[in-house]
């Protein structure tokens, strides 16, 4: 055979890289055989008892986090109620409600979100405590003890700021979104706990930020409870911050069993 006069031959009835990009398919052209009685079978099986779960939709201006309920709930037990302003240990502001820190708002967003749950005057007097952390937010408090929020109006403040962090949530992790719901919610319970800043590679402390936003864009989630494990390091020896080394354990655990399951409905 002519194996020159074969390869012009064979060029010339070649028809996948013309047809592929107009019509959506792979132009790496490669081909994959799927076993007709596998994929049949994949169709008719169900869902593993332990990965099927409620959920809830937090749907953003890109996408739409997909929650489960079983995270959903364990971020507000994890935040708590309380019918008037406190403030947690550690650096954390003044809050509201299911844990919404008036000391990672903005001015116009406190406005916005409590405009339906709290009076005008009660909304100027809770601005003086945004920005504020820490001992500064522990200062102001006392001037705050006389406001309150029914469990009810917290609930819903919580959803509402939940839906907000969603976004974040999508900005920063992207690839969030192709994960099991408890994966998907885990990694919620993160940035409400902890914000998504983890760009200055000169910021040890968010490391395992950075580390967790590369594990996804690398198709590496299963490293990804290693990194919550990690984080205690930032907490360990310091009195009262015990509670944050349990939320990053329980959210190992929850995203890892979300790595077991291909499917939740």
């Amino acid at each position: 055979m002519n194996w020159l006069a074969e390869k012009e031959r064979i060029k010339q009835i070649s028809w996948w890289n013309e047809v592929a990009p107009g019509v959506g398919l792979p132009v790496h052209g490669r081909v994959y055989h799927l076993h007709p009685v596998g994929l049949a079978g994949s169709f008719n099986a169900n869902c593993p008892k332990e990965c099927v779960t409620d959920i809830y939709k937090l749907e953003g201006v890109a996408g739409t986090l997909i929650v489960s309920k079983e995270s959903f709930e364990f971020i507000l037990d994890k935040e708590g109620y309380s019918k008037h302003p406190y403030v947690p240990a550690g650096a954390s502001g003044i809050t509201l409600g299911y844990g919404y820190d008036l000391g990672q708002q903005s001015v116009p967003q406190v406005r916005h979100d409590l405009a339906q749950f709290y009076s005008q005057s009660e909304i100027e007097v809770l601005i003086e405590a945004v920005g504020k952390q820490g001992a500064q937010a522990r200062g102001t408090l006392n001037s705050l003890s006389h406001i309150s929020i029914s469990k009810e109006n917290a609930i819903a403040l919580a959803v509402k700021m939940k839906k907000r962090y969603a976004q974040l949530v999508i900005d920063a992790y992207p690839g969030a979104m192709r994960l099991h719901p408890h994966c998907q919610g885990a990694l919620l319970s993160l940035v409400i706990n902890r914000g998504i800043s983890f760009s200055r590679p000169d910021l040890d402390s968010r490391l395992e930020m950075r580390q967790i936003n590369n594990d996804l864009l690398n198709f590496t989630p299963e490293n990804i409870p290693s990194r919550f494990r990690s984080m205690k390091r930032l907490w360990e020896g310091k009195a009262g911050l015990g509670g944050l080394i349990t939320r990053r354990e329980e959210e190992a655990k929850l995203f890892e069993r979300g790595l077991k399951c291909e499917c939740w409905q």
